[in-house]
């Protein structure tokens, strides 16, 4: 019985030997990611901003009686918290995430829910409205959105 060995091509060292990774830090790739993380903004910014005017024309939608079925509610929060949250707008991810957790208390076609959306929606607006202030409080605001999740899930 033989036994052969198989050589493997060692990436890495090639980029080392290159000369590619010299001076190459771990400082360095985290500034670089710093930079293509900004360079996303603003077309982060556009998407956010379209979820939220969606989220809203769906709420106009649902207090004329049309129905949107919750798992699409559910869905949109999570798409406006995602990109939220990759850029720090914490206030903007706390309202959406009591609207999640309103949502998910509904029936599956959400009659009945308008004031406590409309309620959401109007918090959404103040929030989304000041994201680029500096760090405004809404912490008040999101208490109040709990409570009166915790009450209608009573």
């Amino acid at each position: 019985m033989s036994s052969r060995s198989l050589k493997s091509e060692n990436r890495l060292k090639q980029f080392m030997d290159a000369g590619a990774g010299v001076g190459f830090t771990i400082d360095d790739a985290v500034k670089r990611a710093e930079v293509r993380v900004e360079q996303l903004r603003e077309p982060m910014m556009i998407a956010l901003g379209e979820r939220v005017q969606k989220l809203h024309r769906i709420g106009r939608e649902m207090e004329e009686g049309k129905t949107h079925p919750r798992v699409e509610l559910y869905g949109l929060g999570n798409e406006i918290i995602g990109l939220a949250g990759s850029y720090g707008f914490k206030s903007l991810c706390e309202v959406i995430d009591s609207f999640c957790e309103f949502v998910d208390l509904q029936s599956d076609d959400m009659i009945g829910a308008s004031t406590t959306m409309r309620l959401h929606l109007n918090a959404l607006r103040v929030v989304w409205d000041e994201r680029d202030v500096s760090s405004p409080d809404h912490s008040a605001l999101v208490e109040g959105l709990r409570k009166v999740v915790a009450r209608s899930a009573a």
